[in-house]
C-alpha cells in the first residue's frame, strides 16, 4: 500500500520509483491513479516478450515538462517528432514530455514485434484483470495441492513409504501480496529412526538438485540461492491440470532428492 501524496508533500518532496520486474504482465497496475512519480520494468517474463527484449519505463504526467530537474542519458530519439523538432537538429535538447524524453535511439523492431504479439493474446484472453483472477485461483490451487499432498511436512521412512524431503512455502499466503509465484524451500528429511528432523534447509545446492530433477520429469521452474525453487502458474498458458501434474512430479522428485542425501 503506497501513498505518494503524503510523499508529495514533504520537503523536500520524495519521490517515489518502483520495480515492477515481476509485476507487469502479472498484476494489474494503475501508476498514474497511484501517484506514482517513475517506474521501470522487463517485459521478458510475465509479458512473454522474450529473453532480452525490450525495457520500459513510466514518468508521472505532473513531471512531463521536468527535462532539466532530473539527469538522464539524452539521445536523438528523446525529442519529440510529428509534430516535434526532431528533424529540426536544434542545438540543445528539446525533451518530449514525460517518459518519451528518456528514449536514446529507436527500438529494435523485432523486439517490437514480439511485444506485441504477447501483447495482443493477453488482450484476447481479456486483458490484465482478468489474467489475475485466473492467477489468484491457480496459485491458490497449488499451494491447497501442496498442503494436501503433505509435501510441506518432510517424511522418514517408513515401512513402505521411502523418506521424502520438503517444501516450505515462503510467499505470502494472503493472495493480495503475492504473484502468481510460490518460491519453495527445499526442506531435508527427518533422520532415520523417528529422531526430530532437524531445522532450516538442505545442503548446499540443493535447489539446483530439485530443478534438475523437475526438469528430467518435464518440468521447468528455476532456482534461487541458496536454497529456494520457485514455480509460477501463469495464467495465461498454464491450467489446473499443470498444476496437479507438477505436483504429483515434485513429489516424486522430493523422494529421489532424499534418496541421494541418504546416500
Amino acid at each position: 500500500r503506497i501513498n505518494p501524496p503524503r510523499a508529495a508533500r514533504s520537503e523536500p518532496p520524495i519521490l517515489l520509483g518502483l520495480d515492477l520486474a515481476h509485476a507487469a504482465g502479472n498484476v494489474p497496475l494503475s501508476l498514474h491513479d497511484w501517484g506514482v512519480d517513475f517506474a521501470a520494468w522487463c517485459t521478458y517474463k510475465y509479458l512473454n516478450a522474450g529473453a532480452g527484449c525490450l525495457g520500459a519505463i513510466f514518468v508521472h504526467a505532473r513531471h512531463a515538462a521536468d527535462d532539466g530537474a532530473y539527469p538522464r542519458l539524452t539521445g536523438w530519439w528523446g525529442v519529440p517528432h510529428a509534430p516535434g523538432p526532431r528533424f529540426e537538429m536544434r542545438h540543445g535538447f528539446d525533451a518530449a514530455p514525460g517518459a518519451a524524453g528518456f528514449a536514446c535511439s529507436n527500438v529494435n523492431p523485432l523486439m517490437v514485434a514480439c511485444l506485441l504479439a504477447s501483447l495482443r493474446t493477453l488482450r484476447d484472453a481479456g486483458g490484465i484483470q482478468a489474467a489475475r483472477r485466473k492467477s489468484r485461483l491457480l496459485t491458490g490451487y497449488l499451494e491447497l495441492l501442496l498442503h494436501e499432498e503433505e509435501l510441506t511436512v518432510p517424511r522418514a521412512a517408513a515401512q513402505a513409504q521411502p523418506a521424502r524431503c520438503g517444501i516450505r512455502i515462503i510467499t505470502p499466503a494472503d493472495p493480495r501480496r503475492r504473484g502468481c509465484q510460490l518460491s519453495l524451500r527445499v526442506l531435508p528429511p527427518p533422520p532415520p529412526g523417528g529422531a526430530e528432523a532437524e531445522s532450516g534447509s538442505g545442503p548446499p545446492g540443493a535447489m539446483r538438485e530439485l530443478e534438475a530433477a523437475l526438469l528430467s520429469r518435464g518440468v521447468v521452474v528455476d532456482a534461487r540461492e541458496p536454497d529456494i525453487v520457485r514455480a509460477a502458474p501463469v495464467p495465461l498458458y498454464n491450467s489446473y491440470e499443470d498444476v496437479r501434474a507438477f505436483v504429483l512430479r515434485l513429489a516424486d522428485a522430493l523422494v529421489e532428492l532424499a534418496r541421494r542425501w541418504e546416500k
